[in-house]
């Protein structure tokens, strides 16, 4: 591994109403928890440092400048005022969008990621663009309005991947069942018992062979040695650990 030293000063922060962290190089220390000043695209904008140079061990790809400094204390003091206008300005921009696109007819609405206000009061709206017929311009002029103050519409083209679909609990499309998902993520083939966890007892999501039939693992209790596993019928049925065996899938 590289010299934990051999690299630039890198720190991480989250813009104030958006969820993403990005990620740089910096000039000086910054601790974690700071509240700092960035540029954005119309203005600049309160963020939190989430990642101080300290925490960074070892960096394998060139990364972007990150332009930081530090907030003066009259900023430091409306960042409630700042966080709390965010919250409901992104409630009022996730409901003008999803208005306007059902008027021009658009079967699908564009996903809001995040509603950033910067320092001079500018909402910086972010969201996944499907754009049914209507100019990003128009759409930014009109939510200006709705808003009641001057709007950046920075829009991601063609909707969210389709991973993020329906729910968090399954990937959209993979035609896979949770637990072989979740085998191939850790990289245990298909097809083959998955090694038995330490004290050996069975592992999340495996499937075993019960006196009451086929299953899947969903819990263990080490301290009861009791496994619950969900049959193939939807029951469920709590196993004693020397009952349980496990099965080639």
């Amino acid at each position: 591994m590289a010299d934990p030293r051999s690299h630039p000063l890198i720190a991480g922060v989250r813009r104030l109403g958006s969820a993403r962290v990005e990620i740089g190089r910096v000039v000086e220390q910054l601790n974690p928890g700071k509240w700092v000043a960035v540029p954005g695209p119309a203005g600049e904008e309160a963020a939190l440092v989430v990642i101080a140079p300290e925490q960074v061990l070892y960096v394998e790809d060139e990364l972007p400048e990150l332009p930081v400094r530090r907030l003066s204390e009259d900023e430091r003091a409306r960042l409630p005022e700042l966080a709390a206008l965010a919250h409901a300005l992104a409630l009022r921009a996730a409901e003008a969008l999803g208005q306007f696109e059902e008027a021009a007819g658009a079967n699908d609405h564009s996903p809001l990621l995040g509603l950033q206000v910067t320092l001079e009061g500018t909402a910086v709206v972010e969201c996944w663009w499907r754009g049914a017929g209507l100019p990003v311009a128009d759409v930014a002029a009109r939510l200006a309005e709705r808003l009641g103050r001057p709007v950046h519409l920075a829009t991601r083209p063609g909707g969210p991947p389709r991973a993020l679909a329906g729910s968090l609990g399954r990937i959209a499309g993979a035609g896979l069942e949770f637990g072989e998902l979740a085998r191939l993520r850790l990289g245990v083939p298909l097809g083959e018992p998955p090694a038995p966890a330490p004290g050996g007892y069975p592992r999340l999501a495996s499937t075993v062979i019960t006196p009451a039939g086929k299953g899947i693992v969903r819990s263990v209790s080490t301290r009861h040695r009791v496994v619950t596993v969900e049959l193939e019928d939807g029951t469920r049925h709590e196993v004693p650990l020397e009952q349980v065996t496990p099965a080639n899938e």
